[in-house]
C-alpha cells in the first residue's frame, strides 16, 4: 500500500474522486495504520501524506492534516519534514516562538531537508534571533549554492550586523545568481553606503549609486511601484540624476 500511495502522488491522485478508486490519502493512511508498519515506512510515507492532505485541505487549520501530524509526532518526535510542516503552519499562525522549536528540533537530524532550514532562518529573523538567523543562512550557502535568496537575506542581515564587507560579498554572490535580484541591489546600495574611509566619507560613491539605479530599473521592470517610488525618491532627494 505505501509503494501505491507512493505512485498515485506522483500521478497527483490525492483524494478519492469516484467510489473505489485509489487515491494517496486512503492508501497512505492505511498502510500507516497496519499493524506490520514499520518505522522505515512511516518516515518516508508521512510527508506524502501530509502533503497530499495540505493539497486538498487547509494547510494550516484543516482537522485531518493536523490529526496526521499529530499521529506522526506521537510516533516519531523526531520526524524532521513533520517538524518542519508544523514550524511553517507555526509561523502563518503568527506563534514565532513555537515555529523557532519545532524547526531546532527539525534541524538536528543531519539529512534535513534545505526549505526545512531556510524556513528556520527565516523564522529566527522574526524572532529577532539575528547571530541564529546569520548561522543558519550560513549553512543554507552551503546545502543551496545556486539559491540567491538565501545570499541576499545572509547579506542584509550582515549589513544589521555592520559586517560591511561580508555583507557586500553576499549581495554580490546574490546577484551574480540572480542579476535582476532587485532587493539585493538595493541593499548592496546600502551596504556600500555605509562603508566609510577614517573620514567618515563613502569609499565608493559611483558603485553606491550604480547599485540604487540598478535596483529602481530592476523595481520598474517588475512592476514593484511601491519600493520604486520609495527608491526614486531617495536617489530625488539626494540630487542623484537616473
Amino acid at each position: 500500500m505505501g509503494i501505491q500511495a507512493w505512485i498515485l502522488f506522483q500521478q497527483q491522485q490525492y483524494k478519492t474522486q469516484q467510489l473505489n478508486a485509489p487515491a494517496v490519502i486512503p492508501c497512505a493512511i492505511k498502510a500507516l495504520s497496519s499493524a506490520n508498519a514499520s518505522l522505515n515506512l512511516k518516515q518516508w510515507l508521512y510527508p506524502y501524506l501530509i502533503t497530499a492532505l495540505s493539497r486538498v485541505t487547509h494547510p494550516i487549520t484543516g482537522g485531518s492534516l493536523n490529526r496526521q501530524i499529530e499521529k506522526c509526532l506521537q510516533e516519531n518526535p523526531a520526524h524532521f519534514f513533520v517538524l518542519g510542516y508544523r514550524g511553517w503552519q507555526q509561523v502563518n499562525s503568527g506563534k514565532l516562538l513555537d515555529a523557532v522549536q519545532s524547526f531546532q528540533r527539525a534541524s538536528q537530524d543531519p539529512s534535513v531537508q534545505a526549505w526545512i532550514l531556510v524556513n528556520t532562518a527565516i523564522a529566527y529573523e522574526y524572532d529577532n534571533k539575528i547571530t541564529e538567523a546569520i548561522q543558519t543562512y550560513e549553512i543554507c550557502t552551503q546545502k543551496m549554492p545556486q539559491f540567491p535568496f538565501v545570499y541576499y537575506r545572509l547579506g542584509t542581515l550582515l549589513g544589521r550586523s555592520q559586517q560591511w564587507q561580508q555583507a557586500q560579498q553576499k549581495l554580490e554572490e546574490a546577484i551574480n545568481l540572480k542579476n535582476d535580484y532587485a532587493q539585493a541591489h538595493h541593499n548592496l546600495g546600502w551596504v556600500l553606503l555605509n562603508q566609510k574611509n577614517s573620514d567618515g566619507v563613502v569609499e565608493s560613491v559611483r558603485e553606491v549609486i550604480s547599485a540604487y539605479k540598478k535596483a529602481l530599473s530592476c523595481y520598474k521592470q517588475q512592476n514593484q511601484e511601491d519600493w520604486g517610488n520609495y527608491l526614486e525618491q531617495i536617489l530625488q532627494n539626494a540630487d542623484i540624476s537616473f
